[in-house]
């Protein structure tokens, strides 16, 4: 399968799929290897020039799995730190 959803990557890794990133940039491979690996908050801001958050969640079987979240403003980033910052106990 291929997908260019990274959340896709994080949930065939967690459920335990033999999975495979590559994270390309103008047609090159920048990095191969587990999407966990390969998919972080920094290689994304540097290949793609979005910000990105990476988080670790429980799925439906209370196993834990990657969430990404990607912020195309300053505004998005804004709003998301007020939202985590000010709603979580």
């Amino acid at each position: 399968m291929a997908t260019h959803a990274p959340a896709h990557a994080f949930y065939f890794e967690a459920k335990g799929a033999p999975t495979q990133t590559l994270l390309m940039s103008k047609g090159q491979i920048v990095a191969a290897g587990a999407p966990s690996a390969i998919i972080t908050e920094a290689a994304v801001q540097q290949v793609y020039g979005v910000a990105a958050k990476i988080d670790t969640v429980l799925d439906e079987q209370n196993q834990e799995m990657r969430t990404i979240t990607l912020f195309h403003s300053k505004e998005d980033v804004h709003e998301a730190f007020i939202k985590t910052f000010f709603c979580h106990t």
